[in-house]
């Protein structure tokens, strides 16, 4: 069948990154047969990435490394890899997912494990020799359940094992040890529309006792994103994200809701504020600080400018966090907000920014480094192995067009689903 076909080439090529499916026609070795080749064409299944930001923690160090590299296609099955770690002064958080499908609806089950290994190096608990471990490994399952044009459903179910040890002294003593063991299902939505797009992701998450009876709760969490093109390359941003754990037993900090800092509210210090229920709102509009290209006065063609690079933004940030009565170190100051600026960058080379200064409009009482604004920076370099080795060959390079990072159609604006580094 050639329109079943048409329709599963089409498919292959729109949800599967850096391969490409080509079909011809042409006459069967029998008289009156016609046969189809199908071609492949992939390019360099490798990727690295390089990180740096300054989101992390004051006693660990804010200024941060990482690296990454993965595969499109590690085994030519399409099966997805991901290694990586970042690094701080006093913290290491090493992570990797491995993942492969098993239907041709891109089902796919796969195995995820990150950890962090931390020690106190500056502040007042710095002598006590503070240190923690932590270990998430999981077991999951996802699934396109819905897949049209401007349109996609995606379920995904998991099983967890979560574990986190604090000691002082080196480790000579313990403080403690949780033990999580969860079940996760959740459901994730993209919806294109004229002017932008929607994601929205609701989850819900069931730990069981089975190695610390403290791990029985529900955890219900999701978020929305919409992205809107207002023309003329301005971009507007709405983000908001809850959980709410109902009851109000003592939950493990590795399920607890944490805000502040470069991926949620912006002036304020990274995880100022930690609990069992919590959420944030953000509003973010960018806008083109120059033309995005110029005539060249001496050629009279038109060539890129500094607009088509850089772009300014401003953002107003919020976030409520409420823990457990017993637990409630916060004094009422249970609230975040801000307003800032900043700058947005995608240079030509791979090498993207986001630059933002934030100015909290809230004075919270457990914020320990209080300051007027505090900057905020994310840098990331991805270097494009295809272009590199191109420029290596002696052939003639094929017709190719340049793929486009800042776009005014919002539609090409993915990557604004950023969040912090530790995302990824």
């Amino acid at each position: 069948d050639i329109v079943e076909l048409e329709k599963d080439i089409l498919d292959f090529n729109r949800y599967n990154e850096g391969v490409n499916l080509t079909a011809n026609l042409t006459a069967g070795t029998q008289p009156g047969t016609t046969d189809i080749q199908l071609t492949a064409h992939e390019n360099i299944p490798f990727h690295v990435v390089g990180i740096m930001d300054n989101a992390g923690r004051y006693q660990t160090g804010r200024l941060r490394g990482g690296a990454m590299i993965y595969a499109d296609s590690l085994f030519h099955n399409r099966d997805r890899l991901s290694l990586g770690s970042y690094f701080s002064g006093g913290a290491i958080s090493p992570f990797a997912d491995y993942n492969f499908p098993i239907n041709k609806k891109d089902g796919r089950i796969g195995f995820m494990y990150s950890s962090t290994f931390a020690k106190i190096k500056w502040g007042p608990l710095e002598p006590l020799d503070l240190k923690s471990k932590s270990y998430i490994y999981s077991l999951y399952y996802s699934q396109p359940l819905v897949r049209k044009p401007g349109f996609e459903l995606k379920s995904y179910a998991g099983l967890n094992y979560k574990r986190a040890r604090t000691s002082i002294l080196d480790d000579w003593m313990d403080l403690g040890v949780d033990e999580i063991t969860s079940a996760d299902v959740a459901f994730n939505i993209r919806k294109d529309t004229k002017h932008g797009i929607w994601y929205a992701n609701q989850g819900v998450s069931l730990a069981v006792p089975i190695f610390d009876s403290q791990s029985s709760y529900v955890k219900i969490n999701g978020g929305a994103i919409r992205l809107h093109d207002f023309s003329h390359g301005v971009i507007g941003q709405l983000k908001a994200n809850y959980q709410v754990i109902p009851n109000n037993k003592h939950i493990p900090y590795l399920d607890q809701f944490q805000t502040g800092g470069l991926a949620t509210v912006r002036g304020y210090s990274e995880g100022i504020l930690m609990g069992k229920n919590g959420y944030y709102t953000s509003a973010e509009l960018m806008f083109p600080l120059m033309p995005r290209e110029i005539t060249s006065p001496r050629s009279g063609e038109k060539v890129p400018f500094v607009g088509k690079y850089v772009k300014g933004a401003v953002f107003a940030d919020h976030a409520g966090v409420f823990p457990n009565t017993s637990e409630d170190i916060y004094g009422g100051s249970y609230f975040l907000m801000s307003l800032g600026m900043g700058l947005r960058v995608q240079l030509p080379g791979d090498l993207s920014a986001r630059l933002y200064w934030g100015y909290p409009l809230i004075n919270n009482a457990y914020e320990a480094d209080r300051k007027y604004g505090r900057f905020h920076f994310e840098l990331t370099l991805e270097p494009n192995l295809d272009a590199l080795l191109r420029h290596r060959s002696t052939a003639p390079a094929a017709p190719r067009v340049e793929a486009e990072y800042n776009y005014d159609d919002v539609r090409h604006y993915d990557y604004f689903q950023d969040g912090s580094g530790g995302a990824l």
